[in-house]
């Protein structure tokens, strides 16, 4: 009886784990844009759980609520760690240039946390962080 007493408390801290791994994986705020005079413009905001879509030109915007799944936000966060965008700067701006393409990102996980912008200019590899987003979004726009 001790052993199944001790088997099902066992099962129990490992269930609860894996539920803290995979919270732990869902930032607590996430807000990402991109975009410029001239063209379209993506916004991403994370609300209840779940992503607010804002895509296109000005004065014709639309909206879509996407819910990534748990491996999704893994796998985004793991991509975040690769990219090392922790040490971002927090302005990358070309001052020679008015128009072009302006981006910021502002996320907040339980261990760290970043605000982030530019106008054109990007840190190292910002390519593959658009790329991750566009999989958080099942392959949305975001560029």
């Amino acid at each position: 009886m001790l052993t199944k007493l001790c088997s099902l408390a066992l099962v129990m801290i490992m269930a609860a784990s894996v539920s803290a791994a995979e919270q732990s994986s869902v930032p607590k705020t996430f807000s990402a844009y991109i975009g410029g005079f001239n063209g379209p413009t993506y916004l991403v905001e994370l609300r209840d759980g779940a992503l607010l879509y804002t895509s296109g030109e000005h004065r014709q915007q639309e909206h879509k609520v996407i819910t990534p799944t748990s491996a999704q936000w893994r796998e985004f966060r793991q991509t975040l760690d690769e990219l090392v965008v922790w040490q971002w700067r927090p302005d990358y701006t070309n001052a020679s240039s008015a128009d072009g393409t302006q981006w910021r990102l502002s996320l907040d996980y339980p261990d760290r946390g970043l605000r982030s912008q530019g106008s054109n200019d990007f840190p190292k590899h910002f390519d593959r962080y658009l790329a991750a987003v566009r999989k958080l979004l099942d392959g949305e726009e975001f560029r």
